[in-house]
C-alpha cells in the first residue's frame, strides 16, 4: 500500500544518517533501457535485491542537506505489456485506492510530454494529505519501455518543493524501448 511507503520516506531519511551504502556510482541507476543520474549531493540507499518484487523500488536516493526539507527520488520498474495511457490510469487509480480511508491523492495535473531524448513520458504531478503527516508533493515520469512500466518520482513535503526542484531533480532521465534479443533480456 502507499500509506507505508509515505510513511517509511522519514525513516527512510533517517537511514542514510546510520550508513553510507557503496555502489560503483551512487548517483547513477542503469540497465539497457534508461539511465538516471541523481544531482550531485544525494545519496542512494541500500535496498538489497528487490529483483522478481513488482511492488519494491528499484533504487532510492535522498537529499538530506538540509535536515528539515527531506526528499527522496524513488525509481520502480514492473513488468508491463499495455499502453502508455494505461499505465497512468492504472497507476493514477492504483494510489487512490492503496491510501483508503488514511488520506487523499490530489491530482495536480497529468501531462503527455517527452524526455529530452524523444521518448514519451506522461508527467503526473499529485499531493498525498493524510490527518497524521505533512503533505507530500510527487512529481513522476511515467513511461514504458515495450516490456515495463516505470515510474521516476521526486518526492518532497508541500510548499517545501518547487516544479523547478522537481525539473532539476529528474532532468538527467533517458530512456529507450527495452532491447529485444539480450541475453538480459526478459
Amino acid at each position: 500500500m502507499l500509506l507505508p511507503k509515505v510513511l517509511s520516506f522519514v525513516a527512510l531519511v533517517a537511514v542514510v544518517f546510520l550508513a553510507r551504502p557503496a555502489f560503483a556510482d551512487d548517483l547513477s541507476y542503469d540497465d539497457p533501457a534508461m539511465h538516471f543520474r541523481a544531482p550531485d549531493g544525494w545519496q542512494r540507499i541500500n535496498l538489497g535485491d528487490t529483483s522478481g518484487n513488482d511492488d519494491a523500488p528499484a533504487a532510492v536516493w535522498v537529499l538530506t542537506a538540509n535536515k528539515n526539507q527531506p526528499r527522496s527520488i524513488t525509481i520502480t520498474i514492473s513488468n508491463y505489456q499495455g499502453s502508455l495511457d494505461e499505465f497512468a490510469t492504472s497507476h493514477q487509480t492504483s494510489l487512490r485506492t492503496s491510501v483508503g480511508d488514511n488520506g487523499v491523492v490530489l491530482t495536480d495535473h497529468k501531462d503527455q510530454t517527452k524526455l529530452a531524448n524523444g521518448m514519451p513520458v506522461v508527467y503526473f504531478v499529485w499531493t498525498l494529505s493524510t490527518d497524521k503527516d505533512a503533505p507530500l508533493k510527487n512529481y513522476e515520469d511515467l513511461f514504458i519501455d515495450g516490456q515495463r512500466s516505470i515510474a521516476v518520482k521526486f518526492t518532497g513535503y508541500a510548499g517545501d518543493v518547487t516544479d523547478a526542484d522537481a525539473a532539476a531533480a529528474l532532468s538527467s532521465l533517458y530512456a529507450v524501448a527495452y532491447p529485444r534479443r539480450r541475453p538480459d533480456s526478459q
